[in-house]
């Protein structure tokens, strides 16, 4: 199903959010177990001391926003962590932030509300391209 293990997920400080997408992962990929952080800081800790598949990146957290977070996951993670994939999800609309995003080092864009299908086509698409890159 793609996810092969594990995921992480940062969250906003409101947990409808992560309800929602935790819901929409696990129609998606019943396989996937999730992990919840509730900053940039603790998404970067956990990635640090074990193995993930995917990141979901809220872009508004506390502590240190989803692009921030990204480019630290790039440039201070040892390989494969620095190398995952991260996919933004946002409420931002503007072409101008999609690309700041990218800029940052994530992979994709995931808009709020989050749209089963969508979620999950941009998903499979993420972990395919990440196999091909890394030769899995």
């Amino acid at each position: 199903d793609g996810i092969r293990d594990k995921l992480v997920t940062g969250v906003q400080t409101c947990a409808l959010p992560i309800l929602v997408a935790k819901l929409l992962l696990t129609k998606c990929f019943p396989n996937c177990s999730v992990t919840e952080v509730v900053s940039g800081r603790a998404a970067l800790d956990a990635l640090a001391h074990q193995a993930f598949d995917m990141v979901l990146m809220d872009v508004v957290m506390p502590d240190m926003d989803g692009p921030t977070a990204t480019q630290a996951i790039r440039k201070n993670l040892g390989a494969p962590a620095n190398q995952i994939p991260v996919m933004a999800i946002t409420a931002n609309t503007h072409p101008v932030d999609r690309e700041r995003y990218l800029a940052a080092g994530m992979n994709d864009v995931i808009q709020k509300p989050l749209e089963i299908g969508e979620m999950a086509s941009r998903i499979s698409a993420a972990l395919s391209e990440h196999a091909r890159v890394v030769g899995q």
